[in-house]
């Protein structure tokens, strides 16, 4: 969300002719203008200016007149030229950007009026605590060459324009405008009073509205072969049935639903909230940090590159899925039901279930917590590191070669097993296994130093 900031200014003055603005400089497209008229002849009202939203016309009555007003400008620049009477006058004119493309004026904005040294803009609430641009407007009778100093309490104002019709002195049919700006954290604003010369004056306040946050609903439906580069998406974010398209460097935020995608590429995302990435077919997720409730039901053939997995990760009936180089923080680790599924490089912390895992290799994984892997079958894992108390109960044809074991081991009714390297440390149980092989084991038991068995076979009690 940007805030809205002053960039540039114009000013003019002149008599006997219309009042006409300066556009600011560099200005362009999409940006807010906010311009102030003041016309020493106060019998005449200001009007033209097509295209622009009059917040306030009339007389202060000391003797001038004043309008002023907004408009976002367009690919050219606006009407510039106002129609009133042939007097004394002076225009000023800000331009900024970082505000609501729609709605960019608060609802709480008002002007006062009165005679002497002393213009003083009325107090505003912009009604939220986000971020604000106030704008100070001054119109002063018989302002000539004479300056205004802006406000410096409660807040310092910035002066952005000063200008009157030369020769200037009270009684004289002179006129001045002056802008200042003061940008803040929304909350009720007093911008103080102005110094000026000692005559009639009129003194406005408006709230510049900052940029929108990012969308609270967002429908990309059936898009197809779209490329998203740099997206920042808030709240409920719906990409359903989205066809190749590419989005690179995501920040996706809030409950995010990306179903039935295809043939998706998700370079660098950031995922925070509840995501759902239900139905993926062939997606390639590469640097992937997710952080949230994740749900990656029924995926298949998705290539996650470096991802980090944070709190409760439901992998529900993963197929064929590749994962290289994952780091997983989380309390409660679901890798349900998984088939044919390569896990490279994988740190999981916290409660680990990867029940009923069928096919499944896991290459460099580093293994914290209460590890469960029951049931297991054909399961291959590469140079794990297991800490704590891991239970790989009735095991079945599962090879883990390279394997560092810290803890309380329960190897209770493996059959079929096939260890490669393990170190086990701790209370080591392996009780009743059956054909199971454990090559260049280093055992440190209770009772004295390590002991290296190469090519050890245990069978059935064998101790």
């Amino acid at each position: 969300m940007a805030s809205p900031a002053f960039q540039t200014a114009g000013e003019n003055s002149g008599g006997n002719n219309a009042p006409t603005f300066t556009e600011p400089a560099s200005a362009v497209e999409g940006d807010l203008l906010i311009g102030v008229i003041g016309n020493a002849d106060a019998g005449t009202a200001i009007t033209g200016l097509t295209g622009w939203t009059q917040l306030a016309e009339g007389d202060d009555g000391q003797g001038n007149r004043f309008w002023y007003g907004w408009i976002i400008r367009g690919a050219s620049a606006p009407d510039l030229v106002a129609a009133s009477a042939n007097a004394q006058w002076a225009t000023s004119c800000v331009r900024i950007d970082g505000h609501d493309a729609t709605t960019p004026i608060g609802s709480d904005h008002g002007n006062a009026n009165g005679l002497g040294t002393t213009p003083d803009p009325p107090n505003v609430d912009p009604g939220s605590s986000r971020d604000h641009l106030a704008v100070a407007l001054v119109v002063q009778e018989g302002k000539g060459v004479t300056r205004f100093d802006p406000p410096t309490s409660p807040d310092v104002f910035i002066e952005r324009t000063d200008i009157g019709t030369t020769g200037g002195g009270p009684g004289t049919g002179h006129v001045g405008t002056t802008i200042a700006t003061f940008g803040y954290t929304g909350q009720a604003k007093n911008p103080g009073t102005f110094t000026g010369i000692n005559d009639g004056w009129l003194a406005a306040t408006i709230i510049v509205r900052p940029a929108a946050a990012g969308p609270t609903n967002l429908d990309m439906n059936l898009l197809s072969s779209t490329v998203l580069y740099s997206i920042f998406l808030d709240g409920t974010i719906d990409l359903s049935h989205l066809s190749s398209p590419t989005l690179f460097s995501i920040f996706l935020d809030g409950a995010i639903d990306l179903t039935l995608l295809s043939s998706t590429v998700f370079p660098s995302m950031e995922l925070t909230g509840t995501i759902d990435l239900d139905l993926l077919s062939s997606t390639t997720f590469p640097s992937i940090d997710v952080v949230g409730l994740i749900r990656l039901n029924l995926l298949s053939s998705t290539v996650f590159h470096s991802p980090q997995l944070d709190a409760a990760i439901d992998l529900d009936l993963l197929a064929s899925t590749i994962f290289p180089e994952i780091g997983v923080f989380a309390t409660g680790i679901t890798l349900d039901l998984l088939s044919n599924t390569v896990f490279y490089a994988i740190e999981l912390t916290g409660t680990i279930d990867l029940t009923t895992l069928s096919s499944t290799t896991f290459f460099s994984p580093q293994l914290d917590g209460a590890i469960d892997l029951t049931l297991l079958s054909s399961t291959v894992f590469y140079s794990p590191q297991l800490d704590a108390t891991i239970e790989l109960n009735t095991l079945s044809s599962t090879v883990f070669p390279s394997i560092d074991v810290v803890g309380t081991i329960d190897l209770d009714s493996f059959t079929s097993t096939l260890f490669f390297s393990p170190q086990l440390d701790g209370v080591i149980d392996l009780d009743e296994l059956a054909s199971t092989v454990f090559y260049l084991i280093t055992v440190v038991d209770p009772g004295g130093g390590p002991t290296s068995v190469p090519q050890l076979a245990l069978r059935g009690t064998d101790r």
